[in-house]
């Protein structure tokens, strides 16, 4: 896949990495020459110096051809032009963008990001991420990952399960009749590095 890249920082230096490691086909715009520079020493990708929402740096970065375009730049507003720049003229099919103010994600606001409005199609929020983590541990004590699947009404729960829990030793059969309040369904464990499935 071909990739673009708006914002050399910490994020998009990450994304980077993760996306050249996968054989993608990758470049990274940034107007810091100091970013990327740092980018051009340490990852095998493409890089262009210039502002990702000028469309004169998007063209040369060869935004026509590519397939995905990820605006991680430090301001919101940036982000949200370069994917409306990537739609209007390159019809970039895929577009992600870093939003970090609460001010863009309020609730009463959702129809601001479709196609018809700032087309974004999927929207990165790591504060959002780290407040919402943070929440789901202070409801689930004891969990070690939460994921929320299914519009958020299925939760999966890795629970670690030590030696003195009362639920060692107990059939996964006999759970339910010791525990009849539990709603839960166990999915799968891991003894001693070995993953069963019930």
């Amino acid at each position: 896949m071909k990739i673009l890249i708006c914002g050399a920082g910490q994020v998009g230096y990450g994304i980077a990495e993760q996306l050249s490691a996968q054989k993608n086909d990758i470049t990274v715009i940034d107007s810091s020459s100091d970013l990327i520079e740092n980018v051009n020493k340490s990852l095998d990708v493409r890089t262009i110096q210039g502002n990702g929402s000028y469309p004169h740096v998007l063209d040369a970065a060869g935004a026509s051809e590519a397939d995905i375009i990820i605006a991680v730049t430090q301001a919101d507003e940036v982000n949200m032009v370069i994917c409306q720049v990537a739609h209007t003229l390159f019809s970039i099919p895929t577009k992600i963008a870093r939003i970090r103010s609460n001010y863009f994600l309020n609730t009463e606001y959702d129809n601001l990001f479709t196609r018809d409005n700032i087309p974004i199609d999927v929207i990165i929020s790591p504060e959002k991420e780290v407040g919402d983590s943070i929440l789901k541990n202070l409801t689930l004590p004891g969990a070690f990952e939460i994921i929320e699947l299914a519009d958020k009404r299925i939760s999966l729960l890795g629970v670690n399960i030590e030696d003195n829990c009362s639920v060692v030793d107990i059939s996964l059969s006999e759970l339910t009749n010791t525990y009849p309040d539990i709603n839960c369904t166990v999915v799968g464990i891991n003894r001693n590095n070995e993953i069963i499935i019930p």
